[in-house]
């Protein structure tokens, strides 16, 4: 075998040599430069781990805060809605109270008025009334001469007038 080396022109204690510096710059490089890089690396993968967890978080804190968000314009929609329909509510029952109140003074008003028209037909038919008296007096007077007293007349003429209202009345059209 060692001929064979030899043929190659490979010499043993060249690649001893060779094979203690290869061993030296392994360990030089593993204490100096892999294990530094090798923290490095495991930092930066803790420090990209802690991102994507912190990422992670952040983003299901934001879904839950849309979610909140959400359900409180749900809440405040809810709400309006709701007073919407208590203000078409109170405006109904406002209109109905105002027709209601309408209503009662137009019936008011026309009791006033009937009673008005009533009050002014029976003044009027008194007035009639006593006009008629005097007129049937004076006719009485004129007609009788002056063979009655003025209180004879007066009995006679509200006789002739009691005798009038008991008639059935009459409607002129």
């Amino acid at each position: 075998m060692l001929e064979i080396l030899r043929s190659l022109h490979i010499e043993l204690p060249v690649v001893g040599a060779q094979m203690a510096g290869f061993a030296l710059l392994y360990v030089l490089l593993r204490l100096y430069l892999f294990g530094p890089l090798g923290r490095i690396a495991a930092e930066r993968s803790q420090q990209i781990a802690h991102d994507l967890d912190h990422a992670r978080e952040s983003r299901e804190e934001a879904e839950r805060f849309r979610q909140e968000l959400a359900s409180r314009l749900d809440g405040i929609e809810e709400e309006a809605r709701r007073r919407l329909q208590q203000a078409v509510r109170e405006a109904e029952a406002a209109r109905a109270a105002l027709l209601q109140e309408a209503r009662a003074e137009g019936d008011r008003l026309r009791s006033r008025a009937s009673r008005d028209i009533e009050l002014a037909r029976d003044q009027a038919f008194e007035g009639l009334r006593l006009r008629v008296a005097d007129l049937a007096l004076l006719a009485a007077g004129q007609a009788l001469g002056a063979t009655l007293d003025e209180t004879a007349q007066r009995r006679a003429v509200e006789d002739f007038i009691q005798q009038v209202e008991q008639l059935p009345p009459r409607r002129y059209h």
